[in-house]
Order: C-alpha cells, then sequence, then structure tokens
C-alpha cells in the first residue's frame, strides 16, 4: 500500500481526467435547480473519472463569510452529495476560495465530500489506482495564502512529493497565476519545472479561469492553467486534460472545452493537439519497503551501491529538537543493516536529496540559516549545501559548481 495517504478502494478506472475550477454556487447553483442533476450526466463515465478544483466551501451551520458577501462562494453540503456516485472521482481543496468561510468552512467541505464519496486533495496528498498505476495528488494554494504560511507549504510539499515520488506517480495540481491571464507567468513556469525536478511527473494548475498553455517532456507534461470546467462565466473556456497509463507510459491526450449557450456546463469543442504528451513514467525500486519502519521515513530515495538515504523525524539532546535526520541504511535478504545515523549535517535540516553532478552522487542539503549552537527553529531563512558520504559520514563540498547545482532543488 501507498505511503501514508488514503488509497481509494474502489472499481480501478482505465483513465482519470483533470478538469479546471468547478463551481457550485450563484449561477451554477440556479441552474442545477432548475435542471436537477441533468447537466452531470454528459460527463459520468466510471472508467473516465473526473479530477478538478473545487471553487468554493460548503457554508457551515456556524461560521460566516471572511470576504465581501459577493466574492463568498458557498453552497450547501447537498451539491456535494448529489454528485455521489457521478462523474468526480475527487477535488482539490486548496485554493483562494477554501477559506471562504473560516475553518468551519473547511471542515464542512471535507465532510461533505467524504459523505459523497470524493477525495479531497490538499498539500497532504491523496493517492488512488488508475489502470495498473498508482498515482498520489498533491494540491497547493498560491494565491490565498501569506508569504511566511506559503513558504512553509512549499517546504512540505518539497518533503511529501520526495516521498511519494519514490513508489508512485506524482501529480500536482496548483492554484497559481493571475485571473483572467492567458498565459503563464515566470513565478508559474519556475515553479513548474521545480515541482517536476522534485519528483512530480504532472503538474495541471488552476485559478486563471482561462487555459494558459502547457508543454511535454519526455517524463512529464505541464499544463499551467485547465480554465474553467463548470463555472458560471459566459466566456469562461476550458481544457480537459485525459491521461490513460499503460506499462512504462501515460498518455494525456488534451479537449477545449466552453460553455453550452445558455448554461454554465461544458461541451466539448476540439482537441488541443499541440498540448497532448506521451510520458514516459517512472521505474520505482521498491525493496525499502522491507524495511520495518518503512512508513515512518520522511523521505527515501536510492543513493547507489545498494544503499538508501532517509531522512527520519527524531528528537536530538543534541538540539533538543524534534527534527529531521539523515539515515543511510542498506537491505540485505530480509535484514536491515543502518549505516549511518546522524543528528544532522552542518546546520538544522529542512530538506535534502540525491543528485549526479559530474557523475557524481551528491547530497544536495536545504539548512535553516541558525545554528546548532543558537537556534532559532522560527527563522525562515535558508541556506543550501552540497556533501558526498564518504562511508562513514558526510563531507560538505564547498565549490560553487556542486552548491549551485542543489539551488532551487
Amino acid at each position: 500500500m501507498i505511503g501514508p495517504w488514503l488509497l481509494l478502494l474502489a472499481a480501478e478506472p482505465d483513465c482519470f481526467r483533470l478538469v479546471g475550477d468547478v463551481g457550485l454556487s450563484r449561477g451554477v447553483a440556479v441552474e442545477l435547480d432548475r435542471r436537477g442533476s441533468a447537466p452531470w450526466s454528459t460527463w459520468s463515465d466510471p472508467r473516465r473519472p473526473l479530477i478538478g478544483n473545487l471553487e468554493g466551501t460548503v457554508i457551515p451551520a456556524e461560521g460566516h463569510c471572511q470576504k465581501s458577501p459577493a466574492l463568498c462562494l458557498g453552497f450547501s453540503a447537498d451539491r456535494l452529495q448529489a454528485l455521489a456516485g457521478g462523474p468526480f472521482l475527487a477535488f482539490s481543496v486548496a485554493n483562494n476560495h477554501a477559506g471562504d468561510y473560516g475553518p468551519p468552512g473547511r471542515s464542512a467541505t471535507q465532510l461533505a465530500l467524504s459523505a459523497a464519496g470524493l477525495g479531497a486533495i490538499g498539500p497532504t496528498g491523496w493517492a488512488t489506482r488508475v489502470g495498473g498505476q498508482d498515482l498520489v495528488f498533491f494540491a497547493v494554494d498560491l494565491v490565498g495564502a501569506d508569504r511566511p504560511e506559503r513558504q512553509r507549504s512549499l517546504e512540505a510539499l518539497r518533503l511529501a512529493i520526495l516521498r511519494a515520488s519514490a513508489e508512485a506517480t506524482v501529480v500536482v495540481l496548483p492554484h497559481f497565476g493571475v485571473e483572467g491571464d492567458g498565459e503563464p507567468s515566470a513565478d508559474q513556469r519556475a515553479w513548474a519545472d521545480r515541482w517536476v525536478a522534485w519528483g512530480a511527473t504532472l503538474v495541471a494548475g488552476a485559478h486563471a479561469h482561462r487555459p494558459q498553455g502547457g508543454r511535454c517532456g519526455e517524463d512529464h507534461g505541464i499544463w499551467y492553467g485547465l480554465g474553467n470546467f463548470v463555472f458560471d462565466q459566459p466566456e469562461g473556456s476550458g481544457w480537459v486534460v485525459e491521461c490513460c497509463p499503460s506499462p512504462g507510459q501515460l498518455r494525456c491526450a488534451v479537449t477545449a472545452v466552453a460553455p453550452a449557450p445558455g448554461s454554465s456546463f461544458p461541451q466539448v469543442v476540439a482537441p488541443v493537439p499541440e498540448a497532448q504528451c506521451q510520458l514516459r513514467t517512472p521505474k520505482f525500486d521498491l525493496n525499502f519497503r522491507r524495511h520495518p519502519q518503512a512508513q515512518s521515513l520522511v523521505t527515501v530515495e536510492p543513493m547507489g551501491e545498494g544503499l538508501w538515504f532517509g531522512l527520519r523525524r527524531r528528537h536530538s539532546t543534541f538540539d533538543g529538537e524534534e527534527a529531521l535526520r539523515p539515515y543511510v541504511f542498506r537491505i540485505e535478504d530480509h535484514r536491515v543493516i543502518d549505516v549511518w545515523r546522524g543528528t544532522s549535517l552542518s546546520w538544522p535540516l529542512v530538506a535534502a536529496r540525491w543528485v549526479k553532478v559530474d557523475g557524481e552522487p551528491i547530497l544536495c542539503a536545504l539548512h535553516r540559516d541558525d545554528s546548532f549552537l543558537h537556534p532559532r527553529p522560527e527563522t525562515l531563512g535558508r541556506r543550501w549545501a552540497a556533501y558526498s558520504f564518504n562511508g562513514f559520514g558526510f563531507t560538505r563540498r564547498e565549490d560553487p559548481k556542486r552548491v549551485g547545482r542543489c539551488q532551487g532543488l
């Protein structure tokens, strides 16, 4: 079973379809009251379920709109219950409208999604299996969060993606960019590239309410914004990205959609050939699962020569913190051999991963900018360092080429 995430135990679909913003309030609610469940039937296909961005929140019994009432996209829990057994598999709940009704609204939305049998995708990850492949979805909001909250959530996401990518195909669903923009910003491009570098295979964004283009590599596909799927904006077009796994591959076809006349619900317009991808999916070495404490590893990755590198969260009297600690181990037959267990490296750790520089394995470590002598766990300052493993411990490498290779990873 995959990592520490929830695995959906249902009939396994053949494909999944990523769609953009889905609203259930305002004009969409009016149309649903008039037409009932009929608008959803066009898109219901249990072999090809939908995964979209839920723009709004359930109105809680207690709690109130945190914004101007016209900007709160609230709806009743019955709207989600009506989707039970329908076209959707899961929704992203990390966006700038998820907090419209404060923490009570977030809780009410989570409960309603669970009651309807729908997944709630957030920064901690949500897992399922499609077409014989294990997938983990992450959603992150870069619009509604303030800067410190954003930094902390992205650092947690970095670790979560690295852990998930050891055993599953990773999909990141960001809420980012500028509403109305038809092109991705430089920040959107940079973040998408960074998520791929961390281990994501697919990135599919939302928030702009317009398609923002995409691009494919040999082992990754990026669509910066999928636009609208169901939303009360007559001009709001969107893209549907249908991805179908096969052994060693993931084929993703893109179709343009737009609101049907007089409706908020979409109809197919045309394929988008230039945005389609045929990707090579990751190969996984799952021997680490034989470690009896595999589930406690915050990250895990092979480091060559039969060794594994992981990060574990442990308390140490050295610094008085429960913090990330590096760990090197080997698995021989059914025995786990601890090769190196340390308190930390040069400074307190935020994250670490392996890369190759000129064929040499290098550990890239993101550290806090404080020290063990003068700890400031609350600091948001960061520094990068590069290390090599000498068999008995880690040696810091200070040459600019190696440290520079680590920047941003």
